[in-house]
């Protein structure tokens, strides 16, 4: 079995979901009665003021809101990788909601909609988190494909400091990194790494507005930088900088396959270049690997370097691959090429000359990159970024 990768152009978005499965949570809980005034948090609801209320984690007013109704509208615990209660330590309102890590490699959470909704009228989202040991959190929006494009908390001022700390997150920036805002099935969908047990972190005072807020994407021009004239093949994944040649993943003729759930691969805002770097999570098993791949095989004769980088502290050997037409797949080891698993970004440039030494014929290329390893625990990942070929 291959688990197929969906990727929008040249820009990586996580894998499809599927929600049926999920953990609904039941918002009939209220905290007790009683007691303290409701809080009016940083910036209060106005009367006349345009603010959207998606239906949870925020208890003032508003000017519009979409109920979780748990039959067309709701909130779902991925895969019972967090636990959820109110508790009443609120920011805003009369509470707050304590998201408990359950101790795995992951965790996430969402509201989602069974039909998708237009969010292009509104600029930003608002949220507010209190921790002292989530120390990244994923903050994520789906569109009508479910793929979800997600920025990270620390870019916009969250801190696991024990504060409260109200981010302000431009929906352009969601836009910039491939959300449709007119046709959006998930408004808020929040995840992150691996925790323990006794993690946990407050939300609450989630709403939209028209409010303008600062962009926090972060764009790295890496380390051999595009240059007009130059000659470089972007081969649809895991590259967002400039190219003379591109071959688009589109999901119908040209792929990223994830053979038989080995590992998984999530956009994470730590790039080498651009504004993700992949985060290739080991499933645990025997082994792992992904891939690249073209129904018809292409012409690679005109290039002579493969780049590619990686950085891990646990990922010790990477095999890197390309393939001929007659799915005949030739494999060099990244530790040849000055890999080593220290938490380090290293950049590969691998001779294709290389590859043609072990029989590959470049004139018929059906996966220009095949990458994969031995047996690993679900905690080992590898980021990995700016691969692209080159006429040298």
């Amino acid at each position: 079995m291959v688990c197929v990768l969906v990727l929008a152009g040249c820009r990586s978005n996580l894998d499809e979901s599927d929600y049926d499965e999920q953990e609904a949570f039941d918002f009939s809980v209220t905290p007790t009665e009683g007691g303290a005034d409701p809080l009016p948090g940083p910036d209060p609801f106005i009367t006349g003021e345009q603010r959207l209320s998606i239906g949870v984690f925020y208890e003032g007013g508003s000017s519009e809101l979409v109920e979780v109704n748990n039959e067309t509208t709701h909130l779902f615990l991925y895969e019972e990788t967090v636990g959820v209660e109110v508790v009443e330590e609120p920011l805003e309102g009369l509470s707050a909601h304590r998201v408990q890590h359950s101790g795995g490699p992951w965790w996430g959470m969402g509201v989602h909609w069974d039909s998708p909704s237009d969010l292009s009228a509104w600029a930003t989202l608002h949220i507010s988190f209190q921790s002292t040991t989530f120390a990244q959190i994923q903050i994520g929006m789906n569109g009508a494909d479910d793929v979800r494009h997600a920025v990270n908390a620390t870019n916009y001022g969250y801190v696991a400091d024990g504060q409260w700390h109200h981010l302000a997150i431009p929906l352009s920036d969601l836009a910039t990194i491939g959300l449709d805002l007119s046709a959006v099935s998930a408004p808020l969908s929040l995840g992150g790494t691996a925790g323990e047990t006794t993690d946990f972190v407050l939300i609450d005072n989630v709403y939209l507005d028209l409010t303008p807020a600062e962009s926090g994407l972060q764009l790295a021009s890496g380390p051999d930088a595009f240059q007009e004239g130059d000659q470089r093949l972007n081969i649809g994944a895991f590259y967002e900088g400039g190219s003379s040649a591109m071959v688009e993943i589109d999901n119908e003729t040209t792929h990223v396959f994830l053979y038989d759930n080995t590992v998984t691969a999530d956009p994470v805002e730590e790039p080498l270049e651009g504004l993700n770097a992949h985060r290739l999570q080991h499933a645990g098993g025997d082994w792992w690997g992904m891939g690249i791949h073209w129904d018809t095989a292409r012409d690679l004769t005109a290039w002579t370097t493969l780049h590619i980088s990686f950085r891990s502290a646990s990922f010790a050997e990477i095999e890197i691959g390309v393939t001929g037409n007659a799915e005949d797949r030739h494999v060099v080891n990244a530790t040849a090429y000055g890999y080593t698993n220290d938490d380090e970004w290293h950049q590969l440039s691998i001779p294709l000359a290389d590859f043609v030494a072990d029989g590959l014929d470049l004139s018929a290329v059906r996966s220009p990159l095949s990458i994969g390893g031995a047996t690993g625990a679900a905690t080992d990942f590898a980021l990995i970024d700016n691969v692209y070929y080159t006429a040298d």
